[in-house]
């Protein structure tokens, strides 16, 4: 796992004791507004210390995390959710998407906005 991403099953080493359980400690019950109460570097220490008394992953599991989207309220200090397995991951937003959601009138003024901010200044 990078230094500057979330632990994510997919991105932890499942063979390191650091990282075996890593990613489980993400968007924990009862915790808001943020995907982690304290710092990596500290679950690290945790999932080790798990390893070391003898835990390891034996079952795959039934739940699936999503990582909040750039779209989302507060998604930088947004948690994300647990789901089942089954649910669809939601579809990324795309500039084009986004732009496509507008009414015409809301197109018109996005529009406005951004040729007003392009020519500021010169």
């Amino acid at each position: 796992m990078q230094d500057n991403e979330s632990p994510t099953r997919e991105n932890c080493d499942l063979e390191d004791p650091e990282e075996m359980f890593l990613w489980m400690f993400v968007a924990l019950p009862g915790l808001k507004g943020a995907p982690m109460l304290l710092p990596t570097e500290y679950y690290r220490g945790v999932s080790k210390r798990l390893h070391e008394l003898g835990a390891r992953l034996v079952e795959e599991p039934t739940l699936k995390y999503q990582p909040p989207r750039s779209g989302d309220p507060h998604w930088i200090t947004g948690m994300g959710q647990w789901v089942t397995l089954d649910t669809p991951d939601p579809v990324e937003l795309t500039m084009r998407t986004v732009v496509q959601s507008l009414s015409q009138a809301d197109r018109a003024a996005f529009e406005a906005e951004l040729i007003r901010q392009a020519t500021e200044g010169e």
